[in-house]
C-alpha cells in the first residue's frame, strides 16, 4: 500500500463528508474546538506498528512537545503521577526519547509505544484518526 497517496485519500474523503450539513464529520456536530477529521494527523496501523507519513508526522510531533512542554511546566505533579501510575513514567520517557532525534519524514513505532504517544496526545487534546487503511472506503 502506498500509505502516504492512502493518508491523502483519507484527508480528501474526510472533507467531502464535512462538506455535509446532514454528515456526523460536519463542523457543526462536532465539540466546540474539536478539529476536524480532515485537520487531524492520519496513523496506519500495520501488523505490530504504526506507521504515520507525510505532514500527519509533523502533526504527531507538534503534539508530543506540546505534552513534554506541559510536563516539564509542571514536573513534581506528574513525578507523583508517574509514581502512581509507573505506565506514565515510561510514557514520557520514550516521548521525549522520541524528541530527541531530528522530526523523520516517516515515524514507524510499536503498538506499545504507540499506546504512550496516545495518551500524551490525549493529554494535550490531539485527535488522531487510527486506520488499518480500508477505512473510510474512497471516494468512486
Amino acid at each position: 500500500m502506498d500509505h502516504l497517496k492512502r493518508r491523502q485519500e483519507i484527508i480528501d474523503r474526510f472533507k467531502t463528508c464535512e462538506s455535509v450539513k446532514q454528515s456526523p464529520m460536519h463542523a457543526s456536530n462536532l465539540a466546540s474546538g474539536e478539529p476536524t477529521y480532515s485537520e487531524r494527523p492520519v496513523a496506519f496501523l500495520c501488523d505490530d506498528e504504526i506507521l504515520v507519513v507525510g505532514d500527519c508526522v509533523g502533526k504527531l510531533y507538534a503534539g508530543l512537545k506540546k505534552f513534554i512542554a506541559v510536563v516539564d511546566g509542571s514536573p513534581e505533579s506528574w513525578s507523583q503521577r508517574a509514581a502512581r501510575e509507573p505506565w506514565v513514567g515510561q510514557a514520557i520517557a520514550k516521548t521525549k526519547k522520541q524528541l530527541a532525534i531530528p522530526e523523520p519524514t516517516e515515524l514507524r513505532v510499536t503498538q506499545q509505544i504507540w499506546n504512550g504517544y496516545m495518551f500524551a496526545m490525549q493529554e494535550v487534546g490531539l485527535l488522531v484518526v487510527l486506520t488499518d487503511g480500508t477505512y473510510p472506503t474512497p471516494l468512486e
